[in-house]
């Protein structure tokens, strides 16, 4: 039996009864591990107590021949910033990093997960304070893609997208505020789910920063494993005892339905820059499979119909980082080139500490001129901020989401599907240039929307020989796409599917009937995959093999 080709529910039931330990399928996804970190620099440090968690499960299932529960036994990864004891936090920071401490607790979703008898066997990798998507970080160097190591994994919960995308584990917690467990899960041929802040987690950026809601969220290797995840993660009574987080648990009732949907769909309304040949066949291929299912497919257009239009999303986003001054004036100044930050004003407001590196993806991000990009990094009530701009602030992201939402309900919408990203993964060296891509993924943060990526086809033939313009002027930014486009034959490619707030359970159905009907060969090879060992030279450089010299 080879454990790595098991699906989740096959491994499940494989431990359950006792076919396999928990400790041969420890052993099986750590040496996978070890050889996807070998080539893409994925794990951020391993978790010594595993071992002693496997022989325990084992021994319990032995001794009274009951499960610890209905994740026994299944070994799980966790994005570098969640919490796991006697381990360290990161950041991506090397200051973190030497510091020596590590976490005297398990952050309560690591928690649950052991509690259903899964077991976390390392930490994984992520971008430099979670501000990019790309994978790299001064602590860690660059996380590489275990389809081309020559491209990012995606970001920032990088080391999750490589390991899982490499069939180094069955599932694994990261954490969502613009598209940081989408974005990996579209580069690397997995399946993500975002949920609406407050159903498993609430993340905060910074103290008091609620403007764009973080969250975690699971990744797994299909929709199928990640709906099974989810099942179990709220069957359990994950909320309890926390009083922020609303008592809601799955509703397999909706996640069962037969009935049939009516689902909106868009291909550039809100993704950027224009879609590629690859995406536009993704988007159409869904649209067709899930006509096929009985589904009713209808052209939802937020953008031109002037509901949520993309500069309105462009402008207010912004902000994200925060600015309390007034709105007009934010606005006013993120448009002006003045406004981009230095390498050094950079380090000193978002980093904080002068001894640490900026990796060229964070100064990309708040250097670039692209309308989209957050170049004010004054935190609200600092440095003579208005708290009546900063609620002003609210109020307009407030209002947009109030239109957004009545548009759904005018529609009659259940699920809306669009790109998770405009190409294929994206060029390590040329992710600096991607602040504005982010908007496909982040206007559904934004909106406090949960958000799932299902992988559904892989670039062929076809797709390359359609000629491809990114439709913007930005030279970098053509340039940046174009690379992504090109030498992509079999990468895989993903679309995104998004429902109202709390309506995880719909999302997740929409997810599995569609990977179901696609039938995509990528969402059962991620174990077979070879990828070449590549290091970055230095931070954010193309990688070479690590049998070349460094």
């Amino acid at each position: 039996m080879s454990i790595l080709k098991l699906s989740l529910e096959e491994l499940v039931t494989a431990l359950a009864k006792g076919h396999l330990t928990s400790s041969e399928v420890l052993k099986a996804y750590r040496a996978r591990a070890e050889l996807i970190h070998h080539a893409c620099n994925a794990v951020a440090c391993w978790i010594p107590e595993a071992e002693q968690g496997a022989r325990e499960a084992d021994e319990h299932l032995q001794r009274t021949g009951q499960v610890l529960g209905p994740l026994h036994g299944v070994p799980f990864t966790v994005k570098d910033h969640v919490m796991v004891k006697q381990t360290p936090i990161t950041m991506g920071m090397k200051k973190l990093q030497n510091s020596g401490k590590t976490s005297r607790r398990d952050e309560h979703l690591v928690t649950v997960f052991r509690s259903l008898g899964a077991i976390p066997f390392a930490k994984s990798t992520m971008s430099q304070l979670g501000m990019t998507i790309g994978g790299g970080s001064p602590a860690h160097g660059d996380t590489l893609n275990p389809w081309d190591t020559r491209r990012s994994s995606g970001g920032s919960s990088a080391g999750e997208g490589a390991l899982i995308g490499g069939g180094a584990a069955p599932f694994g917690i990261g954490s969502d505020v613009g598209g940081s467990v989408r974005v990996p899960a579209a580069f690397c041929g997995i399946s993500s789910l975002k949920p609406t802040c407050g159903r498993i987690s609430m993340m905060l950026s910074r103290p008091g920063e609620y403007f764009v809601p973080a969250t975690a969220g699971v990744m797994a290797r299909t929709a199928a494993d990640l709906s099974l995840v989810y099942s179990h993660l709220l069957a359990k009574g994950l909320n309890d005892g926390l009083p922020r987080l609303p008592p809601i648990p799955f509703n397999q009732p909706e996640f069962s339905s037969k009935r049939p949907l009516r689902i909106g769909y868009y291909v550039e309304e809100y993704t950027f820059p224009k879609p590629c040949a690859a995406v536009c066949r993704a988007m159409e291929e869904a649209c067709s499979a899930l006509k096929a299912l009985g589904h009713e497919l209808i052209e939802f257009k937020p953008h031109t119909d002037g509901v949520l239009p993309k500069e309105m999303v462009w402008d207010l986003d912004a902000s994200f980082y925060v600015s309390s001054r007034p709105y007009k004036e934010v606005v006013k100044e993120l448009k002006s080139e003045k406004s981009a930050q230095t390498a050094e004003e950079i380090k000193s407001h978002v980093i904080g500490v002068d001894s640490e590196e900026a990796h060229p993806d964070l100064i990309g991000m708040f250097s670039s001129h692209e309308p989209y990009a957050s170049r004010n990094v004054q935190h609200a009530g600092s440095l003579g901020g208005s708290s009546i701009g900063h609620e002003q602030i609210y109020a307009s992201r407030d209002k947009m989401r109030e239109r957004f939402y009545k548009a759904w309900q005018a529609s009659e919408l259940d699920v809306l599907l669009c790109p998770a990203f405009a190409t294929p993964a994206l060029h390590v060296e040329e992710v600096p240039y991607s602040a504005s891509n982010v908007i496909t993924t982040r206007v559904y943060n934004l909106l406090d929307m949960p958000a799932g990526v299902v992988t559904v086809t892989s670039v062929n033939h076809s797709d390359l020989s359609q000629g491809y313009d990114p439709g913007t002027t930005n030279p970098d930014v053509t340039r940046m796409a174009m690379r992504a486009v090109e030498d992509s034959l079999g990468l895989p490619v993903a679309v995104q599917l998004v429902t109202l707030p709390w309506k995880e359970e719909l999302c997740l159905r929409a997810m599995t009937e569609l990977e179901k009907a696609v039938a995509c060969d990528q969402n059962h090879s991620h174990h077979l995959l070879q990828p070449e060992a590549r290091r970055s030279p230095s931070l954010g450089a193309a990688p070479i093999p690590l049998g070349a010299r460094l």
